[in-house]
């Protein structure tokens, strides 16, 4: 990898928030960051770590399903 820096547009893009969610939890703490000037630059390592842990949280599509179906 040549970059190790995104931009917050482009980690926003690849985790599918909002750049200003990234924002948010890079201000909380949730996130480590660099700011250049008005730049918010992330490593991409912290934005493959946060897409880890998001799918790792999120429940499956099967799972999903199963608990919407009620047997009447």
């Amino acid at each position: 990898m040549s970059n190790t820096w995104l931009t917050a547009p482009q980690a926003a893009k690849q985790l599918g928030l909002a750049a200003y969610s990234l924002h948010r939890m890079a201000r909380r703490g949730e996130l480590r960051f660099q700011r250049l000037g008005r730049l918010w630059l992330f490593e991409r390592r912290e934005i493959r770590r946060l897409s880890r842990a998001r799918r790792a949280s999120k429940p499956s599509t099967e799972t999903r399903l199963q608990g919407g179906v009620h047997a009447d």
